[in-house]
């Protein structure tokens, strides 16, 4: 599927320029965010063992040059994201079946993390939740030299969802009640 908006190239250039909280002049760099842009456009959608093997790898060496600790914590991320890639197959559904073409996540204020999926009819799919740090995570490193960003992982707590079917103004949002799962309509 195309995403060929100016808007959807212009968040791609963002993407990589943002990788990194001061540009680097190494080649092998730019080579590595390269090659992680071009995997991750055109395997949009996709999500086999193979691409997640490749998009991990690159990430893993694109780690130890990042200048930026605890990146699951920065300000940075506090923004609104294209999603160019996830193994997330609910998320993944809705390309593969035409349904929609440009997914993005926001975070904000640090603990809170929205995706939208927008219909390319009209109307989408949200859902609201809360973020937190990897407790596992949390005992990285805290050597920038050994690859150490101290916390780069976060968890995601479902707090609500939003269906809106576009014109026809038929909007459900859906509530999660405690941990035992159980939704509530409204």
């Amino acid at each position: 599927m195309k995403r060929s908006t100016a808007t959807t190239t212009q968040l791609h250039v963002d993407f990589l320029k943002s990788l990194f909280s001061q540009p680097s002049s190494s080649t092998v760099v730019q080579n590595l965010k390269q090659e992680l842009y071009t995997i991750c456009n055109t395997s949009y959608g996709k999500s086999t063992p193979q691409i997640q093997s490749q998009i991990q790898s690159l990430i893993t060496q694109l780690q130890q040059s990042n200048p930026t600790r605890n990146t699951a914590t920065s300000n940075l991320l506090q923004r609104e994201w294209i999603v160019l890639w996830t193994s997330e197959k609910e998320i993944n559904w809705f390309i593969d079946n035409g349904i929609s073409t440009c997914i993005t996540q926001t975070l904000s204020n640090g603990t809170s993390l929205e995706n939208w999926i927008p219909f390319v009819n009209g109307g989408g799919f949200g859902v609201v939740g809360t973020i937190s740090v990897d407790d596992n995570d949390a005992v990285s490193s805290n050597s920038v030299e050994e690859g150490g960003n101290n916390i780069i992982r976060t968890q995601f707590k479902f707090n609500s969802a939003k269906l809106d079917l576009g014109e026809n103004g038929v909007h459900t949002i859906f509530h999660r009640l405690g941990e035992d799962g159980l939704i509530r309509y409204t």
